[in-house]
C-alpha cells in the first residue's frame, strides 16, 4: 500500500511539472514570436518567389535605391522645382528614411520646404533604410550632383546599419536586402565589402545559415556567435535573447544603439561610422563644396536627452571634432522650438519618422545652420552651382 501511495505522489507531481512545463513553453513560444517582431529573436525568409525581381531592382553597389517619387537625377520629386534641368539644386541632401522624408509627401518633406526657404531647388537622395555606408556611396557615384551646399543626414540609430550587411537581422520582414558595409584596415582607412551576390539557390541556404556566407556580418556573432532561432524547447531559446543589445537596453532604459556609440564596443561601429563620415567631409571639401554632417536624433534620443540631459551619441561629435569635422546636432534646436509640447506630437506612430510639422521644423534648423556655413542669407543665386 505504501508504495502505490508514494507512486501515485510521484506520477502526480510528474503530471504537475509536465503541466507546468507546458504552461511555460506555452508563454515562451508566444512571447519568443514577438521578439521575431523585434527581430531579437531570428526567423528565416520563408518563400522565394519573387527573387528574379529582386535580381532585376538590384543595384550592384547600394543594394537597392529609390524607385518611386523620384525625377531623372534621382532625386525626390521637389514640388516647388519640379524640374531639375530649369532648377540646378543649391543643396542635396544624402541619408536614410528621415532625410528622404518617409511618411509624408512630397510637398510636406524637409527638402521642399527648405527648398522654398531657400529659393532654390534642395535634391533629396536620402533613400529608404540606408546606412550611412550606403548614404555616403551615393554620394560618391553622384557624379551629377553639382550642388553648393551637400549634406549627410546621419540618423543615430544608423550606427547600427554600418556593421550590418543582411537587414533582416536588425529589421525583420525584410526580404532580400543586403548591403554593402564598410570595415577599417589596419591603416585606418575604409575598405568597402561589397553587396553580396548571390544565385537563388545560395540565398536559400544564406537565410538558413547566414554565417556561413556573410563574412563581415556583425549581429550574428552579437552574442552567441551563431543565430539564436525560436526552437524547442522555446523557453531556452528565450532565455538566450536575454543578452541580446536590444533587451539589455530595455532593461538599461536606453535606446536600443546606445552601447554601440562606447568607444570599446566590440563592433567597432563607432570607429567605422566616424570614418565614413570624416571621409565624406573631406570628399566634399576637396571639391570646393560646403559639407555639413547633420546629426538627426531619433524620438529615443529626444526621450533620453530630456530625461537624463546626455546624448548617448555623444561620442561620435567627440570623434568627428578631433577630425576637424564639427557636427550639427539639431536635437538642442529641436527641444527649444518643441518646448513642453510632447514629442509624439511630431513624429509619425514609426517613432522616428517625422510628420509634417516635425518636418518643417527640422526645414526651418537646417536653414537656419546653411545661413550661419555661408555667413549670409542665401538666395538662389549664392547657392547655385558655378556653370
Amino acid at each position: 500500500m505504501e508504495t502505490m501511495n508514494r507512486a501515485k505522489i510521484v506520477f502526480y507531481y510528474l503530471i504537475l511539472i509536465l503541466i507546468n512545463f507546458l504552461c511555460l513553453e506555452g508563454v515562451s513560444y508566444y512571447l519568443g514570436k514577438y521578439l521575431e517582431t523585434k527581430g531579437v529573436l531570428y526567423k528565416a525568409q520563408e518563400t522565394f518567389d519573387d527573387f528574379e525581381n529582386y535580381l532585376s531592382n538590384r543595384h550592384p553597389v547600394l543594394g537597392w535605391v529609390p524607385k518611386a517619387d523620384v525625377d531623372e537625377t534621382g532625386s525626390r520629386i521637389i514640388p516647388a522645382y519640379p524640374d531639375p534641368t530649369r532648377f540646378p539644386a543649391c543643396v542635396s541632401l544624402y541619408g536614410d528614411s528621415v532625410t528622404w522624408a518617409a511618411e509624408v509627401d512630397n510637398e510636406h518633406a524637409w527638402s521642399n520646404v527648405l527648398s522654398l526657404l531657400l529659393g532654390c531647388r534642395v535634391a533629396n537622395y536620402g533613400g529608404g533604410g540606408y546606412g550611412t555606408d550606403q548614404a555616403y556611396l551615393r554620394f560618391k557615384l553622384n557624379i551629377r550632383d553639382k550642388s553648393k551646399v551637400v549634406i549627410m543626414g546621419f540618423l543615430t540609430e544608423n550606427i547600427l546599419r554600418n556593421v550590418n550587411q543582411f537587414r533582416n537581422l536588425l529589421y525583420p520582414n525584410h526580404r532580400y536586402a543586403l548591403k554593402p558595409r564598410f570595415i577599417l584596415k589596419r591603416d585606418g582607412d575604409l575598405k568597402l565589402i561589397p553587396v553580396p551576390n548571390f544565385s537563388k539557390n545560395e540565398y536559400m541556404l544564406l537565410v538558413k545559415e547566414p554565417e556561413r556566407f556573410l563574412k563581415h556580418e556583425y549581429f550574428f556573432l552579437e552574442d552567441f556567435g551563431h543565430l539564436n532561432c525560436l526552437e524547442f524547447p522555446y523557453t531556452l531559446s528565450v532565455l538566450k535573447s536575454v543578452t541580446h543589445f536590444y533587451i539589455l537596453a530595455k532593461i538599461a532604459g536606453k535606446p536600443s544603439y546606445g552601447d554601440f556609440y562606447q568607444m570599446d564596443h566590440k563592433s567597432g561601429s563607432l570607429q567605422v561610422t566616424n570614418k565614413i563620415l570624416i571621409n565624406f567631409y573631406n570628399d566634399a571639401m576637396l571639391e570646393g563644396r560646403i559639407p555639413i554632417v547633420l546629426i538627426l536624433p531619433t524620438y529615443d534620443d529626444l526621450v533620453y536627452y530630456k530625461k537624463h540631459q546626455i546624448w548617448v551619441f555623444e561620442n561620435i561629435i567627440t570623434l568627428l571634432k578631433k577630425n576637424a569635422v564639427e557636427p550639427l546636432n539639431i536635437g538642442d534646436d529641436m527641444l527649444a522650438i518643441i518646448g513642453k509640447r510632447n514629442l509624439n506630437e511630431f513624429f509619425t506612430h514609426t517613432t522616428n519618422h517625422l510628420n509634417a510639422e516635425g518636418n518643417k521644423i527640422l526645414a526651418e534648423i537646417v536653414y537656419q545652420k546653411i545661413k550661419e556655413k555661408v555667413n549670409c542669407i542665401p538666395t538662389r543665386s549664392a547657392l547655385l552651382p558655378e556653370p
